[in-house]
C-alpha cells in the first residue's frame, strides 16, 4: 500500500475532503499557499506579453509627435488585446477605438480638413466677389 502524505500538504487536504472530514488547520494553510502560488504564476504569465510589447518600445525622443505617439500606443494596445483575458478586452477595445478616432482626426486636420471642409472652402472662394472679378 502507498504511503499517505502527512497533514500540511494539498494531498492531505484532498484526502480530508474525500473522506468528508473537516480539514485540519495545517492542510487548510497548505492549500491556501498552493492556490496563492498558482494565482501569482497565472498573473505573471498573463502580464508577460504586455511587458514584452512595452519593452520593445524605442526610447522617447526630445520632441513628441502626437500622431506617432498615438500609433505606438495603438500598437501596444493591439498586442495587449491579443494576449488579454476576456474580461480585459472591453477596456482595451474602447482605448483602441479612442486611439483610432484620434489618429483619423489628426490625420484629416494635417491634410487640410475633411472633404466636406475642403468643398466648403472652395465654394466660399468661388462665391467671393473679389475672386470672380480677377478670374
Amino acid at each position: 500500500m502507498r504511503e499517505l502524505k502527512p497533514c500540511g500538504t494539498p494531498a492531505a487536504y484532498r484526502r480530508h475532503k474525500r473522506h468528508h472530514e473537516p480539514p485540519c488547520e495545517a492542510c487548510r494553510e497548505a492549500v491556501a499557499k498552493y492556490k496563492r502560488g498558482r494565482r501569482q504564476v497565472r498573473k505573471r504569465l498573463e502580464a508577460a506579453p504586455v511587458v514584452l510589447a512595452v519593452a520593445e518600445a524605442a526610447p522617447l525622443p526630445d520632441e513628441i509627435d502626437a500622431v506617432s505617439d498615438a500609433r505606438e500606443n495603438l500598437r501596444i494596445v493591439t498586442a495587449a488585446m491579443a494576449a488579454a483575458p476576456p474580461q480585459a478586452l472591453a477596456g482595451l477595445s474602447r482605448r483602441r477605438q479612442e486611439l483610432v478616432d484620434f489618429i483619423a482626426g489628426a490625420t484629416k486636420s494635417e491634410e487640410g480638413g475633411s472633404l466636406s471642409e475642403q468643398l466648403a472652402a472652395l465654394r466660399n472662394r468661388n462665391t467671393d466677389p473679389e475672386n470672380r472679378e480677377s478670374a
